[in-house]
């Protein structure tokens, strides 16, 4: 029997073929191979990645085909020849694309290297019966002196903690578990113990969205490898660290609509800070392995992680694209999936369990939202994090933030493409986001004083370092970005979050923090209070989402403007002496692809960025007061009262909040209702 998917585990799955999402899935994913089967290769019409990038879906998929489905000799064919076509390539080409180190004795794979492993390991171990007995000793011979070598000598060289760890030891190990390789399944267990230092305290992953189901798919099949090869490690092994991250996947998903471009069935939207796709939802494969293997242990993750699955995937099985989710590009249901879901834990939403709907998570990621089910206004906001476990991938957004209103993004991430992009610096750059910019003056001195200049700089935020792997594989310090925690919290619909990010930017700014104040479902007042030792010029950026070219707008200068998309507009006050400029024309991306020019890089004006440049200072405080309603609706949203320190926002009708950020107590009121607060910045809390 295969060690991939057992007997029980197929009919567990078979006894839920009968259900409507059963059946769709079953032949959702047969559907999908027999168009592998029909093309030669690695290569079909709907393929857009190179081969490494699509070998573990193909393969893996196909081997469930054949060892779970109605008998198909194409397919097997097929499945075979490939799987031996792979094997037969030279190790050059294991080591990967022509991006990575090549020029390595001995050779040291890379993320490509570990999927082809996994991909030649579970053709191995579920259809042995497709190949001759010479064939499977090829197999094997390759998996043990070219795969597995090569992400064991990767691990051996690697200095820094983060996915590619995981990634290379789920190679290393899945090929060990298949060839009954001790010595490497050994090794693989301890390495498994020492991996899971990248993960957060609350599941959550210092590099993003996007990359931790990339490093948690590493895990994932690191820790199938040894309990399925060694069941007596079920009790001392846990896969609890990253069991906890289905909270952050599910605070972070906003909603499922379709996305022009990409066909016309519905699409997830997540808050996507740093390295993350837009149109990100979990991995699917990932959901259902947490689901089944802690619903005895952790049955509120369990049933979380199910909900969020059947969410997104089961009513559109033919919905691709099927060629990236292994790399965590777009994810699909996958091998996994079928493996698991007989036998997954029983679906619970976040209103059934009663989640709370703000939270803050370690990586630094504040999110809440007016309400589960049809929730009208979501806000993501880019704060202060723990230690980081395993850093990388970031952008230097700290007091960024995005804001969604009736499933239409309006303040935006740029998210990311292709990495080799000459655009790369600058999508990851302070100015790229819905934060602030300083320039301050410098003295350059010069021969003699007639020399002597004054120079404009501009200060941007500092990206952290890596976390080492010390020479006796230790680890080194966990990575402090020394941005400081202001508040987190929530009374009634009144939600404040704040950090201090001056540190960030260096001399002579000592302080940037930044308060959202979230009322209600449609007003938010942002707060900035800025110290420096010489007077800078703060710039404030907001990048509104124009990825469709769909975005209306005007600007009425010098203060405000307003924007519009779909049945969502925006209108932004700034309640200062700033000067209003834009649009500048940016870029939103909608998913990340390893090749440029894809479909999901963003075009040049896909991001519509405006800016507010205000004078010199060395202290001020100054609010930004945003409005969010419907397409006509927004119209009737009014700022009122102003001071430099305070305002109030209306609809003429039914709200009228007033804000005032004097001190360190801020004041706020909704004056139809009564309801009154107080934010004290000291305490970090909400004071009714």
């Amino acid at each position: 029997m295969s060690i991939f998917i057992t007997q029980e585990e197929m009919d567990a799955f078979n006894r839920k073929r009968k259900t409507p999402d059963g059946a769709n899935l079953y032949w959702g994913m047969l559907n999908r191979v027999k168009k592998y089967s029909e093309s030669p290769g690695m290569v079909n019409f709907d393929t857009n990645t190179e081969w490494w990038h699509n070998a573990t879906e193909y393969l893996t998929e196909a081997a469930w085909a054949v060892k779970c489905g109605p008998k198909n000799e194409d397919l097997s064919s097929w499945l075979r020849g490939v799987t031996l076509d792979l094997c037969r390539r030279s190790e050059e080409e294991w080591v990967g694309p022509f991006f990575r180190w090549h020029n390595c004795d001995p050779k040291r794979g890379h993320l490509e290297t570990a999927h082809l492993s996994i991909a030649v390991a579970v053709v191995y171990d579920l259809c042995p019966e497709i190949f001759a007995d010479v064939e499977l000793e090829e197999i094997k011979g390759v998996l043990k002196t070219v795969a597995i070598p090569q992400c064991v000598e990767w691990i051996k060289q690697n200095k820094t903690l983060a996915n590619w760890h995981c990634i290379l030891l789920a190679g290393a190990s899945t090929a060990a578990a298949v060839i009954d390789d001790k010595e490497t399944l050994a090794w693989a267990l301890e390495e498994y113990k020492y991996a899971l230092n990248v993960v957060q305290n609350d599941g959550s992953y210092a590099e993003s969205l996007q990359y931790s189901n990339y490093c948690y798919f590493g895990l994932m099949f690191t820790y199938e490898s040894l309990v399925r090869t060694m069941p007596e490690l079920l009790g001392d092994m846990s896969l609890i660290p990253y069991a906890k991250a289905v909270d952050w996947f599910v605070q972070s998903y906003m909603y499922n609509k379709p996305l022009e471009g990409w066909g016309a069935y519905p699409r997830p939207r997540s808050v996507n800070f740093n390295d993350s796709h837009a149109i990100f939802g979990a991995d699917p494969d990932l959901l259902m392995h947490i689901s089944a293997r802690v619903k005895d242990h952790m049955p509120e993750k369990a049933a979380l992680a199910r909900w969020m699955f059947d969410t997104l995937y089961p009513e559109y099985p033919a919905q691709g694209p099927f060629d990236r989710n292994t790399f965590g590009f777009i994810n699909r249901y996958s091998f996994f999936s079928m493996v698991f879901y007989g036998q997954a834990a029983e679906p619970k939403s976040p209103v059934k369990l009663d989640l709370a709907t703000t939270a803050r998570f370690d990586c630094g990621d504040y999110l809440t939202r007016s309400s589960w089910g049809n929730s009208k206004t979501v806000l993501g906001f880019r704060g202060a994090s723990e230690p980081l476990m395993a850093p990388g991938h970031l952008h230097a957004d700290i007091n960024s933030f995005m804001l969604a209103h009736n499933k239409e993004r309006l303040l935006v991430d740029p998210g990311h493409a292709c990495y080799r992009n000459f655009m790369r610096e600058y999508e990851v750059s302070t100015k790229a986001h819905n934060t602030c910019v300083f320039t301050a003056t410098e003295k350059v001195q010069g021969a003699n004083l007639q020399e002597s200049l004054f120079m404009r700089k501009s200060l941007g935020q500092e990206l952290c370092g890596k976390r080492h792997i010390l020479p006796d594989h230790g680890l080194g310090d966990l990575v402090d970005r020394k941005i400081k925690h202001l508040i987190c919290d929530r009374v009634d619909d009144v939600t404040v979050f704040g950090s201090d990010a001056g540190a960030l930017y260096g001399a002579p700014l000592t302080k940037f923090e930044r308060f959202t104040v979230l009322c209600g479902e449609h007003a938010l007042f942002v707060v900035d209070r800025i110290e420096a030792d010489s007077p800078v010029k703060t710039s404030w950026n907001w990048l509104l989402n124009n990825r469709d070219g769909l975005l209306e707008f005007k600007l009425f200068y010098p203060d405000r403007f307003i924007a519009r998309r779909g049945n969502a507009g925006i209108k932004m006050f700034h309640v200062g002496d700033a000067n209003l400029t834009g649009p500048h024309y940016g870029h939103v991306h909608d998913a990340y692809h390893p090749l440029p020019n894809q479909l999901g890089e963003g075009k040049s004006g896909s991001g519509l960025a405006f800016r507010w440049d205000g004078p010199d200072s060395a202290s001020l405080v100054r609010i930004h007061a945003v409005a969010v309603d419907t397409y006509g609706l927004i119209a009737a949203w009014h700022l009122r009262d102003v001071t430099e320190t305070s305002c109030s926002l209306d609809d003429g009708a039914n709200e009228n909040w007033s804000f005032s950020a004097e001190g360190d107590i801020f004041a706020i009121e909704e004056k139809i209702s009564g309801r009154k607060y107080k934010v004290d910045v000291l305490n970090g809390e909400i004071l009714k």
